[in-house]
């Protein structure tokens, strides 16, 4: 005997295919943009890390040797003039003097920026390269010259006067 049944369609619709891929779509992006904030978070907590470990150094170093541990070419201090962006913000006790970091005079640093210290060679090569960190002479705030991004500003040192505010409220 034959059954009269109406064959049932195998396999999935096209409208059921469609918001499966509008949700893969919503939560794909959720994901990504999660994660953006993330690295932004990471980037941050590196930077206020390593102020935090330099200005621990800076202030031992200075007790110790009544002096910053600055970079200095002939025994002269030199002044910071590497990054035109930096200017942004500095800070209301800020004196206007910068000048690079001499992290050799700390040692035992691992740090997550400033590692282009290490390539300065002459006096010219401090007015090209930004990823060093650099010291107010008056306040003796830390900066990281280059400044890292978040949210699409940069910024270049850590604290409640940065005014950076990294979670959405």
């Amino acid at each position: 005997m034959k059954e009269n049944r109406k064959k049932e369609p195998k396999g999935i619709s096209l409208l059921a295919l469609t918001i499966t891929i509008l949700v893969m779509g919503v939560i794909t992006s959720t994901l990504v943009y999660n994660a953006k904030d993330g690295i932004e978070i990471r980037r941050y907590k590196n930077l206020e890390n390593d102020i935090e470990i330099l200005t621990n150094k800076v202030e031992s170093y200075y007790l110790q040797n009544d002096e910053l541990p600055i970079l200095k070419s002939n025994g002269q201090s030199v002044l910071y003039s590497g990054n035109s962006n930096f200017k942004r913000q500095q800070q209301p006790n800020d004196n206007g003097a910068y000048y690079i970091v001499n992290l050799n005079n700390l040692g035992g640093l691992t740090l997550n920026y400033g590692k282009g210290f290490f390539d300065i060679k002459t006096t010219e090569d401090t007015k090209k390269i930004t990823d060093v960190y650099i010291i107010n002479e008056q306040s003796h705030r830390i900066y990281y010259a280059e400044g890292i991004q978040i949210k699409g500003e940069p910024f270049f040192t850590v604290g409640e006067d940065s005014k950076v505010t990294l979670y959405n409220n």
